[in-house]
């Protein structure tokens, strides 16, 4: 992988140095060493063996349909099915967890499957930037942009976010120039505001937010305020719908606060908040108590067996809570997110990095949910208890639904691994924030901060704790040079008290805030 450019930034996840409405500045992945405990130990495993396996279930899934998209000779009567249409984000999403993954070592191996990936990704784009595997046979061009249900601002937003880490960790532009490209097709689409369109899956919103942060390009912050704005954002008076569509709906929301300062989009999060903690959780974190639409239904609907509970939307609430931190500096931010993670995103992989759960019931009596009067959805060859045991699975599974006539998976759509996996490459970020005032130390494992004040002093924070097995927590911090500055240290809403020591001072700690 060569680099044909440095990045104009170290390896964020969201980039908030020059963001006027953001109270907290996030910090590179690169600069924060997991090392072993609860979290490094799955870090490790998710580099090491989730990636590369994820790789390989992808590349049976999805390369051959990207070859056969950049085919002139194929030309299909009509667009696929739309079981068939949101799974291409999966290579998106690969490229953003793989991108991440090479933040601390070279991994010749993983720049090696970037590069396999991209070369089959870049022939499908057409002269115009248009790029989505699905509709790209010319006899098809009739179609593009003519449903929402075709996914293609959803494969689009994930392809972005992926372009974005790319860059930023490897400073390579080919993947950055493609989503550029696809980005400006975008805008001549949609960026008049005369089109009435409202994505199917939310993710291009804050994946613009961040191209805009990426390229200081103003037109992609004002297209993001636009989906944002058309499905009516600030008139929500409830969180509801599909679980992990509002939430990523909510992340660009914050997103685009922290650029605009539209007070509507920090209030309209606020509230959806409280109705989600209060009405629409479960105590797990988990979310969507109803398996019909993947939704959170009415208030307190959140059944045990019969629970949904995607893992994609316990990361969509994590990923929003932080982003709420990062303009809010409140410990129930990261008291959530840490709930989130423990409990409600960790759940849906397994300790050897290589099985999954799509979603995740609260309780089990030996089978998931089936309904025997849909026998036609049995697979041929199958009989009914074997089937029965297959579709409604209480274990976690090598892979979902593979695009093949007959597939050899149970049918999900693949979004869970591949969310997962870029989740968990880019926690190191999740770990610590600075602010002129110093740094926020927000969750708590064996880990290293190698980076710098606002005023740019390196300094290292280094952490030593058993946590989560014991609440004990030693934190040195080093400065490169005598400066002054606070730490802020959340203290677990959960604990019932806590005590904290400076120097052998002690300090006032109150659980659910920031000491």
């Amino acid at each position: 992988m060569s680099a044909n450019s440095q990045p104009t930034h170290k390896n964020v996840v969201i980039d908030l140095s020059a963001s006027p409405h953001a109270k907290l500045r996030s910090v590179p992945v690169s600069a924060v060493s997991l090392e072993g405990g609860y979290w490094g130990d799955r870090f490790r495993t998710n580099a090491e063996t989730t990636i590369p396996y994820e790789f390989e279930m992808i590349e049976e899934d999805l390369f051959d349909k990207f070859r056969l998209a950049a085919d002139p000779a194929h030309q299909p009567d009509e667009p696929p099915s739309p079981h068939y249409r949101a799974r291409e984000a999966n290579i998106f999403r690969w490229l953003e967890a793989a991108s991440f993954a090479l933040s601390h070592d070279p991994d010749p191996g993983l720049e090696d499957l970037i590069d396999r990936a991209l070369d089959i990704i870049e022939p499908v784009q057409d002269d115009d930037g248009y790029l989505h595997a699905n509709m790209a046979p010319i006899s098809l061009r009739h179609l593009r942009w003519s449903h929402e249900d075709m996914n293609e601002l959803y494969a689009a937003g994930h392809l972005i976010q992926g372009a974005i880490a790319h860059r930023r960790t490897t400073g390579d532009d080919r993947f950055i120039k493609i989503a550029v490209r696809v980005a400006d097709h975008i805008h001549t689409i949609f960026g008049a505001g005369d089109k009435e369109w409202r994505p199917s899956h939310p993710v291009i919103e804050m994946a613009l937010v961040e191209l805009y942060r990426e390229t200081h390009d103003r037109k992609y912050l004002d297209l993001a305020c636009y989906f944002i704005d058309h499905v009516g954002t600030s008139g929500m008076e409830e969180i509801a719908g599909h679980s992990v569509v509002v939430t990523f709906l909510l992340c660009g929301v914050i997103d685009a606060y922290a650029e605009t300062g539209n007070p509507a989009y920090l209030e309209t999060s606020e509230k959806l908040l409280r109705n989600m903690v209060e009405e629409k959780m479960y105590v797990t974190g988990a979310l969507g108590g109803r398996r019909n639409g993947e939704a959170m239904g009415q208030p307190f609907e959140l059944p045990h067996e019969h629970a949904y509970a995607e893992t994609c939307a316990a990361i969509g609430s994590a990923m929003w809570n932080w982003r709420l931190l990062h303009v809010d500096p409140d410990a129930r931010y990261s008291d959530l997110m840490e709930l989130h993670f423990y409990n409600s995103v960790m759940c849906g992989v397994s300790l050897d990095g290589k099985k999954f759960f799509y979603d995740n019931p609260q309780s089990s009596c030996g089978h998931g949910y089936f309904d025997p009067w849909r026998v036609g959805e049995m697979q041929r060859g199958r009989d009914y208890e074997s089937y029965r045991n297959w579709i409604g699975a209480p274990t976690r599974q090598d892979w979902f639904y593979v695009d093949r006539p007959e597939p050899k998976h149970m049918y999900r759509v693949a979004c869970c691994p591949p969310n997962l996996a870029r989740t968990l490459a880019e926690l190191p970020a999740y770990y610590y924030s600075t602010s002129e005032a110093g740094v926020w130390v927000h969750m708590y494992n064996n880990s290293t901060l190698d980076w710098q004040l606002e005023d740019g002093t390196p300094v290292a924070i280094v952490q030593r704790t058993e946590y989560p097995w014991d609440g004990r927590i030693e934190i040195e911090v080093k400065p490169e040079q005598a400066v002054e500055f606070s730490v802020f240290v959340r203290i677990p809403g959960w604990c019932r008290s806590a005590t904290a020591t400076a120097a052998g001072e002690a300090l006032a700690a109150t659980p659910g805030e920031y000491l």
